[in-house]
């Protein structure tokens, strides 16, 4: 028996892929109708046999995209109509722009870092891969409705392939605002400081013939100029040097975790002589080699913000040894996970080079808040970095990383949030009814974007 629905769903479900994954789950369950954007959330109107509808109606809320936060889904039974199959409509421009919450950046989701790795993808070892359920969101809008014009990406004009893909709802990447390729998108850039040095490649299979000049820019425009930074920035991390490099909302200062000497330079060229140090790991896995780590952790390490997670130290004879200065004195490790494919990259071709752990931590002088302009991050972090892995996709919102932990609740595992930055901003905290006080709500913002990017 044929029945039909009117759904309303509120959150944040437009500029995320909220469209294209309905259209899926009415191909997928064989139903008829549309979905809009309006002013107060998507709208959708589902019909079909009453099992399949029912069906339908849990997949969107057990589904949803990574980047989306549903709130609230109601329903209410509508008198069939005459359609031909499902389709995605499209609302005014006008109308998107007076409601639609802008998602905070995700970190690279899983198929997107399949791809990145599988020779056999065109966007293999691109820079800045990414589709509607990961990506920059909020660090590259200018303004809303969220579309491309309106981002840091609107001087890269899509190839034919990628808009091929921007335009087909069955596509992982429709709408995707930063969608892009080697042939299209964004590249990396890569300016060594002072004088040129003879630092030979750590992999025998990167590429070669490429000149590195002190004071000069590379652009990746290509793989093989890419790939040639990525071994350049391989051999210097290796060799004791620091890097600063571009991540979403601003820059990281980097090094060999594993390296005391490097890790003592950049506390001495920071002027930061006790604060701990931030790390970033490949994988869960490997931050069990240095700290406990429990389910609960492990899914926020690996979940779609991908924050700093403060984790016990293991103190058992069988743990890995941490250099001296990462977080001495300390019973907790701040550790991460890559969550830009540029860190998935350097990451990946350091730990093949024999890395284990890289330290991670904000890209800014003492007191001052992270660098986000490339050329300016030149100039303020020059006596720091050894050389600077930029890029020239624009930061429009400075975010550094957000920061928690695991506590336990009343005997059940709850996130404390340190500092709420990338990932969770600026998603709205929901008050309580009757707490909707100016120091309640200046309680719930603390921890943004701003300075303090010491912290870790």
């Amino acid at each position: 028996m044929e029945t039909a629905l009117d759904i309303h769903v509120t959150g944040i479900v437009q500029g995320v892929g909220f469209r294209p994954f309905v259209y899926r789950c009415a191909q997928h369950n064989l139903i008829k109708g549309w979905v809009l954007n309006a002013v107060d959330g998507v709208h959708i109107r589902a019909q079909g046999e009453e099992e399949l509808v029912d069906a339908f109606v849990l997949e969107l809320v057990r589904e949803a995209p990574a980047a989306a936060h549903v709130h609230e889904v109601t329903m209410d039974e509508v008198p069939l109509e005459d359609f031909d199959g499902f389709e995605i409509r499209f609302s005014e421009d006008a109308e998107v722009e007076e409601t639609t919450l802008v998602s905070p950046d995700l970190a690279t989701c899983p198929d997107c870092v399949r791809e990145l790795f599988d020779p056999a993808d065109r966007r293999y070892r691109y820079p800045f891969i990414n589709c509607t359920n990961c990506g920059p969101r909020f660090t590259i809008i200018d303004r809303l409705p969220y579309d491309r014009p309106n981002t840091s990406m609107a001087g890269f004009a899509m190839c034919p392939t990628c808009a091929a893909e921007y335009a087909d709802p069955a596509d992982r990447r429709f709408h995707a605002q930063p969608d892009a390729c080697f042939a299209c998108g964004p590249a990396i850039s890569w300016t060594e400081v002072g004088e040129v040095v003879d630092m030979p490649l750590v992999d025998a299979a990167a590429p070669s013939g490429v000149t590195f000049a002190a004071g000069k820019t590379l652009w990746g425009n290509n793989r093989r100029l890419s790939d040639a930074i990525f071994a350049r920035a391989v051999a210097f991390l290796k060799a004791g040097k620091i890097l600063a490099v571009t991540g979403l909302g601003g820059f990281h200062l980097v090094c060999d975790a594993g390296n005391a000497g490097a890790v003592a330079e950049l506390r001495r060229r920071k002027h930061r002589d006790g604060k701990a140090l931030a790390v970033m790991v490949p994988d869960a896995a490997a931050a069990r080699e240095y700290c406990l780590v429990s389910p609960e952790e492990e899914a926020v390490l690996a979940g779609a913000v991908h924050p700093i997670v403060l984790l016990r130290k293991r103190t058992d004879e069988g743990a890995a040894r941490l250099a001296p200065g990462l977080a001495d004195g300390l019973a907790e490790l701040g550790v991460m996970l890559p969550y830009t494919p540029v860190q998935h990259l350097l990451m990946h071709d350091f730990a093949a080079a024999g890395g284990r752990m890289l330290v991670m931590t904000s890209g800014n002088v003492h007191d001052e808040p992270i660098q986000t302009d490339d050329s300016l991050a030149r100039q303020a972090l020059a006596g720091i970095a050894d050389a600077f892995l930029g890029n020239n996709r624009e930061i429009r919102a400075r975010y550094d990383d957000s920061v928690v932990r695991i506590i336990d609740a009343a005997g059940n595992p709850a996130i404390q949030v340190i500092r709420r930055a990338r990932g969770f901003s600026p998603v709205p905290i929901p008050l309580p009814k009757g707490e909707g006080t100016p120091e309640a709500e200046a309680a719930a913002g603390q921890g943004g974007a701003g300075g303090g990017a010491d912290a870790v």
